[in-house]
């Protein structure tokens, strides 16, 4: 089936906006805001996308507008936020996509990217490090979680029980990876951006830049150029 415009599309009770611009034909691309900010961060780079050809989708993610508030607590598990993005490209009828994230997008992408690889072609992860490397972190850092409102409570809730013997293999990333950490990120320190490489199996670069957290914002350039590298790579 070919892919669709689409406006906003509907999940679990809830309605997610969507700015879909760019060719229709051109590979798409699927960029994930974090917290506080919402699909608009993304207003700088979709304009770079757009003109190399490549068709971007930039949802608000549940609990940002006004249609998509789940108010519980367990509404905010990974998984729940990541069936989000699989029915984004259910709804506009796209086989697989390059994904990229930021903040708590990262984390979904990292996460989708590990449970739906057949879904997604490439991961694209700006300041997130891979969950794992993070928790590893903790032991040796000083690095603490900030607190923010239902994702950063939710997601750590517990899932059904797992095999842990199979934890490691499950968070493997074997998708083409590229992670871009800004070296003054005052919330998401060193270590973890160093650890993030050992989840990676599949092809993988990791870039320091000399920016703070807010990389889509204040390096969007930066940001464009490496996406449409990711995507000339898989050509």
């Amino acid at each position: 089936m070919p892919s669709e415009r689409i406006t906003s599309y509907r999940r679990a009770g809830l309605t997610f906006d969507v700015s879909d611009s760019g060719p229709s034909g051109g590979p798409a691309v699927v960029l994930l805001h974090g917290f506080p900010s919402h699909r608009g961060c993304w207003d700088a780079v979709t304009p770079i996308l757009n003109a190399a050809g490549l068709r971007t989708l930039a949802p608000n993610q549940r609990g940002y507008a006004a249609r998509a508030k789940a108010l519980r607590r367990q509404d905010y598990r990974a998984a729940e936020v990541t069936a989000d993005a699989i029915a984004l490209l259910d709804a506009a009828h796209l086989q697989r996509v390059h994904l990229v994230g930021h903040d708590w997008g990262g984390f979904v992408a990292w996460r989708l990217a590990a449970s739906a690889p057949e879904r997604i072609s490439g991961i694209t992860v700006l300041s997130t490090p891979h969950p794992s490397a993070l928790v590893r972190s903790f032991f040796s850092s000083n690095q603490a979680l900030r607190c923010a409102l239902n994702w950063y409570r939710g997601m750590w809730l517990p899932e059904r029980r797992r095999d842990n013997r199979n934890e490691i293999r499950r968070n493997e990333i074997r998708v083409p990876t590229t992670y871009l950490w800004g070296k003054r990120d005052q919330a998401l320190g060193p270590r973890a951006a160093e650890l993030t490489a050992r989840y990676v199996k599949g092809p993988y670069r990791f870039i320091a830049l000399d920016e703070n957290h807010w990389l889509p914002e204040l390096a969007a350039q930066r940001v464009a150029q490496e996406i449409v590298a990711d995507i000339e790579g898989l050509r």
